[in-house]
């Protein structure tokens, strides 16, 4: 893998990214990558969408993180890849940090996006985790071929 550092970014890191994270840590056997979640519009520190906790919970993956944690120049490398979530967040990345390259984690994988349940049943939140689980295995795939 020639990444050293994987970036998930959503909107606030409260919970798209942060299960992107914890599946992607779940699955990804690159001891020396970092993993990681940020937010591009956190004013503050927040906990993170409890159900993202129930579903990692139910599917028997820890997680530690439960705070957002917004993005900032200090977390990139050379050797980092940034993935947005969704579009939107990709445009106000680039708008943010014109410097950093992202792509959409959906776009570099070749599938659809993943829609967001925030607001959602849990069932909704097990819809999305089952759908990201598909979509970060072949992440996983693509980048163990680099």
């Amino acid at each position: 893998m020639k990444y050293k550092k994987i970036i998930f970014i959503c909107r606030d890191n409260s919970t798209l990214s942060p299960l992107a994270e914890a599946i992607f840590k779940s699955i990804c056997n690159e001891e020396e990558v970092i993993i990681e979640s940020r937010g591009l519009v956190v004013l503050f520190e927040a906990p993170i969408n409890p159900k993202i906790g129930v579903v990692l919970g139910s599917h028997g993956i820890e997680y530690s993180k439960e705070r957002t944690k917004g993005l900032s120049e200090a977390d990139f490398t050379r050797d980092t890849l940034v993935l947005a979530m969704n579009e939107r967040s990709a445009k106000l990345c680039d708008e943010r940090f014109p410097m950093i390259q992202v792509a959409t984690l959906y776009d570099f994988v070749g599938e659809k996006e993943v829609e967001d349940p925030y607001g959602g049943t849990l069932i909704d939140y097990e819809k999305c985790f089952s759908e990201m689980s598909v979509v970060l295995r072949k992440l996983s795939e693509r980048l163990g071929e680099e």
